[in-house]
Formats: structure tokens, C-alpha cells, sequence
């Protein structure tokens, strides 16, 4: 049988549910469709065995390679946007997986709470050190991101992340310039005036009981002879 690459349409009227799909195999042909071919999706079987077979069963397009029956799939499916509309069955676009409110509620159900350590941290970012992607990868990333559809709630932890993130950010600087401040003054002599004023900052210090306190119990943390009773 002669390969023939197809696009198609199936479909339970009655339920407005329908599923749009391809067969870019080397066994495609527009004659295989509900005879030996069934699409490989696990939504459609799901509703075989629940409504039976579709009453809409249709060839939409033929061609004479894959690549050019995949790309027309992916952008009927983006004309259509399946994205939220419960009628399609299809859950993803080229990899881009499509899901419905109660996976997404698994997903995030199971994700509460889930703390990455500093060790796995390090490990993913040095996995993606040095990571060159393909052009064709990069547009499949920015074809399967432009449809996405964004909650106010998915928006509003966005912008509270990215404040955190800004105010971890300006703690770190914050740090960061204090050590070279202090690295800045090393070597260097003080003056008079303030090696006095030092000098009378460690006086009122050694004067303070609370002060001396904490002293003591840190100098002996140190030494490792500090007990606490």
C-alpha cells in the first residue's frame, strides 16, 4: 500500500467532543483510518469504550511528506486554539501538553510543598551550563509558549517570585559590597582620631555585662569549651 500522509477529523457530535490528528508513519494511508488505524491518543480510546465509535470521521488533508503533515497539524490546532476548550480532545501541540483543571489540580497538588536542596539546585544549573538548543527546538519553544494561556493566580505568583527573587538579589549585593568595603580597608592605616574613637567603642563594650556575656560564650563556641546548662 502506497504511504500517503494524512491530517483528520473525528468526532461525537452528540457529546461536542472531537479530536483532531495526523498519520505520518511509514504504514499512512487515508484508507487505514477506523479500519486499522485508530489515532494513537488514549482520550479517544477512553471514549470508545465509554460512547462508542464517532459519527464524524473525515480525511482533511493529504501530503506527500511527514514533515509537512506535522507542521499542518500543529498549526490547524493553534488556529483553533485548543487551549482551555473542553470540546477537543487533543492534549498537546507538538509536545506542548494541554491539560484540563483537574490534572492541572493533581499536578499542583502533588508539587505543594516540594523544597529543591542547594545540592539539587547546583546540579540542574550546571546541567544547563554550556546547553546550546537547536533553531528549530527554540521555535518549537516560542510556537508552544505563544498560546499559553496565564491565570491572574498563575500572574500574581510570578510577580510575588520575581519580587523575592529581587529582594534576595539587593541582600546579596548588599553583602557583597560590605566584604569589598572591607577588603577596600585592608592594609590601610587608620588615623589617630579613629583608632580612638575604636578604642572608646570597645571600652563601652567591655563596660556592658550583656556585652561581655556574649563575648565570652562566643569566644568559647570557638574554642569548642563552651558548655550550656
Amino acid at each position: 500500500m502506497q504511504t500517503i500522509y494524512y491530517t483528520y477529523l473525528i468526532g461525537w457530535s452528540h457529546l461536542n467532543k472531537y479530536y483532531y490528528g495526523k498519520q505520518s508513519g511509514k504504514k499512512a494511508n487515508p484508507e487505514n483510518l477506523w479500519k486499522t488505524y485508530f489515532t494513537s491518543s488514549r482520550y479517544v480510546k477512553d471514549y470508545r469504550l465509554k460512547f462508542g465509535e464517532p459519527d464524524i470521521i473525515e480525511i482533511r488533508k493529504t501530503f506527500d511528506a511527514p514533515e509537512k503533515c506535522c507542521i499542518w497539524e500543529q498549526s490547524v490546532l493553534r488556529r483553533l486554539k485548543i487551549y482551555g476548550k473542553d470540546k477537543w480532545l487533543n492534549k498537546s501541540i507538538s509536545g506542548w501538553y494541554v491539560h484540563d483543571l483537574e490534572i492541572n489540580k493533581k499536578i499542583s497538588e502533588g508539587n505543594k510543598g516540594r523544597k529543591f536542596t542547594d545540592e539539587h539546585k547546583r546540579k540542574l544549573s550546571l546541567a544547563k551550563i554550556g546547553r546550546k538548543i537547536s533553531k528549530e527546538h527554540a521555535e518549537k519553544l516560542h510556537n508552544g509558549r505563544r498560546d499559553m494561556i496565564v491565570t491572574d493566580e498563575y500572574r500574581e505568583k510570578i510577580i510575588k517570585a520575581s519580587k523575592e527573587g529581587y529582594q534576595k538579589w539587593l541582600a546579596n549585593e548588599t553583602e557583597e559590597k560590605e566584604r569589598l568595603q572591607r577588603i577596600s580597608r585592608l592594609g590601610k592605616k587608620a588615623s589617630i582620631e579613629t583608632k580612638e574613637k575604636l578604642r572608646q567603642a570597645q571600652i563601652r563594650r567591655y563596660l556592658d555585662p550583656e556585652e561581655r556575656l556574649k563575648t565570652s560564650i562566643a569566644t568559647k563556641k570557638g574554642l569548642g569549651t563552651y558548655k550550656e546548662y
